[in-house]
């Protein structure tokens, strides 16, 4: 058993090492920021997370955030959302990856993983559809129609507050109109005497 165990890891170290030679992340990388979000509590996950991808040099943006999914998921799959949601939110270039390997190991959840990601990084909707649907082939209908559905929306209409800027695509907007807040059923209850 002990023998079995030592050939296991010796053969991951290879492996790492083999991707590590293309250029990729070194071991030490990989081993640190698994460690990292080993002692980080439930809580912290996601922040953590989002950090170590930001952090992470351009050129291996993208395994890193990989390796966070598969790690954090592996043992804390409850986190996934908030996990997509804060990684695409600080590094909008990794929500398609994030997502991807996110909806990859939760394959039934890939849609509200997809709809996290769009709403965290709407100029990569196309994209965000696209991972999801590859690694998720069975909710890539719904993916791919949210994800349209994103994309034309995040420049044409938006909420900002109380003011409406433009409510149906396509068409002018109107002038700013502002929605005063309205008391609720008894107006006397919101009086100060």
């Amino acid at each position: 058993m002990k023998l079995k165990s030592l050939t296991i890891f010796a053969s991951a170290a290879i492996g790492l090492a083999v991707v590590s030679a293309q250029g990729a992340l070194t071991v030490d990388q990989i081993v640190l920021a698994k460690q990292a979000l080993d002692k980080a509590t439930v809580a912290e996950l996601p922040a953590k997370a989002a950090k170590i991808v930001a952090e992470t040099p351009a050129a291996d943006r993208q395994e890193m955030a990989r390796i966070v999914a598969k790690t954090v998921l592996a043992k804390r799959p409850a986190v996934a959302i908030a996990l997509v949601s804060s990684v695409s939110s600080a590094v909008p270039d990794m929500a398609p990856a994030i997502s991807g390997a996110a909806a990859g190991l939760l394959a039934q959840h890939a849609e509200v993983l997809a709809v996290a990601a769009m709403k965290a990084a709407p100029a990569q909707a196309e994209q965000i559809g696209q991972e999801v649907a590859a690694a998720a082939p069975k909710a890539a209908a719904q993916v791919t129609a949210r994800a349209r559905t994103v994309a034309q929306s995040a420049g044409t209409a938006s909420a900002s507050g109380f003011v409406i800027i433009n409510p149906v695509p396509g068409l002018p907007p109107p002038s700013p109109v502002v929605i005063p807040p309205t008391p609720g059923y008894d107006p006397n209850r919101y009086s100060n005497p």
